[in-house]
């Protein structure tokens, strides 16, 4: 889904890709958070969670960057996106650990039809619960502040400076390139 996920980045911009993958994360881990049969939780896991995650880590995140930065900031850009990646994978890791012994009592001012019904939650359910409430957060950022727009500069190309513009044809006769 990876490879899929550049390609729809490319064939229908940021932002609606970016929209349709924070959509089924949203769907999945509202499944995973709230769901009480095995196979609700399966397609979940095999079904949506793979392309929702798959498309937002390296079609979103890498070649969103590419085009939304130009070549003077992209490898801060790459940077900050690496060191974010890093350390939420460390947060979420020790998050996971802490609460996995735990099991949490909801609090009875909650309405038991919106929780599936739970009085009590594990604490893998409650982290399931937390990064449901990120990718949320995630969306509502989405949808009022993300737009398509190009922001490197037209004159700007991606060859690398010492490459001859010859090389690129610039007519279809097979013969005739000019710089």
């Amino acid at each position: 889904f990876g490879i899929l996920g550049a390609m729809l980045v490319d064939a229908f911009g940021v932002r609606a890709t970016a929209l349709s993958a924070l959509s089924v994360s949203v769907v999945s881990r509202g499944l995973l958070a709230f769901g009480r049969s095995r196979e609700t939780m399966t397609f979940a896991l095999l079904g949506l969670s793979p392309f929702g995650e798959a498309v937002l880590s390296t079609g979103i995140y890498t070649v969103a960057l590419k085009k939304l930065t130009t070549r003077a900031n992209r490898a801060f850009a790459f940077g900050i996106q690496y060191g974010v990646f890093n350390l939420s994978g460390a947060l979420a890791d020790v998050a996971a650990d802490m609460l996995r012994p735990h099991d949490f009592k909801l609090p009875d001012w909650l309405p038991r039809s919106v929780l599936g019904g739970y009085t009590h939650m594990s604490g893998l359910r409650v982290h399931v619960l937390v990064t449901w409430f990120a990718v949320l957060a995630a969306l509502a950022v989405v949808v009022p502040l993300l737009f398509d727009s190009m922001v490197v500069p037209t004159e700007e190309t991606d060859r690398p400076e010492g490459r001859a513009a010859a090389a690129f044809p610039t007519s279809s006769s097979g013969g005739d390139f000019s710089p």
